[in-house]
């Protein structure tokens, strides 16, 4: 019981520390979004959105997914509590990063005029890519170093420097779009990953002292295994990303640039603003998933314990944002963004499947089971495309909502079904309970705001939010009681 406690008391810990960077992040992105709201509207939103998907597709592409590949690699020799494997598997992975970071610069920049026409249309966006290929270099390199405070579970280390970035990189960007306006966004794309990976680095230092100075060609013997498993999990993951490239530039040939703008918009509030349990998930629950990986019973308890915690945490947040979406999206954008509120309404239903589907995809992860995630993710990522596109071409921005919601649900039994399948894995009776239940506070609350009398809706959806919010605490208290969970807040030290 002591060591369940523990576990819960950890998972807490890391949701305290990355909830307070993600919501100062949230107050940072806030600004940047209301200032290229009003400064460069919809249609600047749509270039933007754009292009920060040029750059995530790029940097996945010539990435090789040594970013996940490596902090598997580094946790597992972590986890082995061998120093000096971890110094070399350190060495190795960021001299993988410095080559792949270049050869990404390289191949934006040579091919900048092409990849403007594809996602344009045109060449007018040439000179945008060009300042995107050094962008490329530099957020694959600060990932990589992030990726290693990230393996070392220096979490403070890695939330400070998360946090102090996106700070910085405010600072620095509102005046360009300021000044510049539209002629800003690829400068201040590229100021912001120069910021991040000068901040990564000297972070990161302190923790990879009296590394092995290795060769190019020794990096490839040595990083085989990290490099392989990284290919095919960039498969993966660049099918994802084309994926949603398409989607935008299937948008922006049939509703412009301005719809787009509207989806991307859209986006940003369904996987940032809501995202603090999903951050959670990939700093914290995947690294340590990696350390126990070939224990079955650890894995299982741990998969457990995030699922558990991932529900609690992610439900009144869920209903919260129903219930406020309309001035959300007032005061984060602007009244020119108000056709989203149905797609965020519809969409934002779909987290609670995502957040236990992407429980179990963990997994797969961390298993480095090449073969079934590239087969998952290939297949998803194509029924992802199709559902979204046909959800606009039915219903518009309406129609991705719904499209968002169905997808999550059917990729959650779809990964849960391939977990238990394929290595014997499945959540316990108690987190299917759980579950049930709050897909039902959800799914009320959701009915419950197309009541036509205003004052009924609103008044029967807060007592709706309360009740959630102290089910939520009974729960939590439960696994950990309520005074060891406050105490957690207010604790020093990581």
């Amino acid at each position: 019981m002591g060591e369940t406690k523990e576990s819960y008391k950890q998972i807490i810990k890391a949701t305290t520390l990355f909830g307070g960077v993600h919501f100062f992040n949230i107050f940072i992105s806030v600004i940047k979004s209301k200032v290229v709201a009003v400064l460069l509207g919809t249609s600047g939103i749509g270039i933007l959105t754009l292009l920060n998907c040029s750059l995530n597709l790029l940097s996945s592409a010539t990435g090789f997914g040594l970013e996940s590949s490596g902090i598997k690699s580094i946790s597992e020799a972590f986890g082995l509590k061998d120093q000096k494997k971890v110094l070399k598997t350190i060495s190795v992975f960021k001299r993988l990063i410095f080559i792949t970071g270049f050869f990404g610069c390289i191949v934006t920049l040579v091919f900048s005029s092409y990849f403007s026409q594809i996602a344009f249309g045109n060449k007018d966006f040439t000179i945008a890519f060009v300042w995107l290929s050094l962008a490329v270099l530099f957020k694959q390199l600060s990932s990589g170093y992030l990726s290693i405070l990230q393996s070392l579970r220096e979490l403070k280390l890695f939330a400070k420097a998360n946090l102090l970035a996106n700070f910085i990189s405010l600072c620095v960007v509102v005046p360009m779009y300021f000044y510049w306006k539209i002629n800003a966004i690829a400068p201040a794309i590229l100021a912001s990953t120069i910021i991040s990976f000068l901040l990564a680095f000297f972070y990161s230092k302190g923790h990879i002292k009296n590394e092995e100075i290795i060769t190019n060609k020794k990096a490839f013997v040595d990083g085989k295994a990290m490099l392989y498993l990284g290919i095919m999990l960039s498969f993966s993951e660049l099918f994802r990303l084309v994926s949603e490239y398409l989607i935008q530039i299937g948008i922006s040939y049939q509703g412009g640039l301005d719809q787009v703008g509207l989806y991307g918009a859209a986006l940003v509030l369904l996987n940032s603003y809501v995202g603090i349990v999903f951050v959670v998930m990939s700093k914290n629950y995947y690294p340590k998933l990696s350390e126990i990986i070939n224990k079955k019973i650890e894995v299982q308890k741990l998969a457990f314990h995030q699922s558990y915690l991932s529900i609690l945490l992610i439900t009144p947040i869920i209903i919260f944002f129903i219930i406020l979406a309309p001035i959300i999206v007032k005061i984060l954008f602007s009244q020119k963004f108000n056709p989203i509120v149905q797609m965020i309404s519809w969409g934002i239903l779909g987290m609670i499947f995502k957040a236990l589907s992407w429980t179990l995809g963990y997994i797969i992860i961390a298993k480095g089971d090449y073969k079934v995630f590239i087969k998952t993710s290939i297949c998803f990522s194509l029924l992802y495309l199709l559902m979204l596109m046909f959800g606009y071409y039915v219903c518009g921005l309406l129609g991705v909502g719904i499209s968002f919601f169905a997808y999550y649900m059917i990729h959650f039994f779809g990964i849960k079904l391939i977990v238990k399948k394929q290595y014997k894995i499945y959540l316990n009776i108690e987190v299917y309970i759980l579950f049930f239940k709050c897909c039902l506070l959800c799914i009320s609350t959701f009915l419950l705001n197309y009541l036509p009398w205003p004052f009924y809706k609103y008044f029967s959806m807060s007592l709706l939010a309360i009740f959630t919010c102290c089910y939520m605490f009974y729960m939590l208290n439960k696994k950990i009681p309520l005074k060891e969970l406050l105490a957690l807040f207010f604790k020093k030290t990581y």
